[in-house]
């Protein structure tokens, strides 16, 4: 092997020890939990099917709990549809979820949550409570 193809091999390796990443190497760091929120915790309570609406919505209330972390709201809706409700709240406590079709909103305003399950044939209203504080 020549000298240079040694120099040729060495700079190699030193460009990909830097494409390794580590502390203090000048890579980007590794991702990280959001952010805690002031409404942060978990929330729990009843949503009332609004009058007029079908006969076959369900349960004329439903219990359900709503968790938020980071400031990510994650509502686990109906199990059986696999209707999942997510979304980010904002800094002034509204939130705005869709799912499919369907659309899930509100505002937290201390420990309560007041919102609406949007619906073309089963429309809710909901009331929640922060039931838990989330760690921090």
């Amino acid at each position: 092997m020549t000298a240079q193809h040694c120099r040729v091999i060495l700079a190699l390796g030193l460009l990909l020890s830097g494409c390794a990443g580590g502390p203090g190497d000048g890579s980007a760091p590794a991702a990280q939990a959001a952010a805690p929120s002031n409404f942060d915790g978990t929330w729990r309570g009843s949503g009332r099917l609004n009058p007029g609406s079908s006969f076959n919505c369900g349960a004329p209330e439903l219990t359900r709990t709503m968790e938020v972390r980071g400031g990510t709201a994650r509502l686990d809706y109906e199990i059986r549809t696999n209707t999942v409700f997510s979304g980010t709240v904002g800094a002034d406590g509204t939130l705005q979820m869709q799912s499919g079709n369907r659309t899930f909103r509100g505002r937290f305003a201390g420990d309560s949550f007041t919102g609406q399950y949007i619906h073309p044939t089963c429309p809710r209203e909901w009331s929640m409570q922060r039931v838990a504080a989330a760690p921090r």
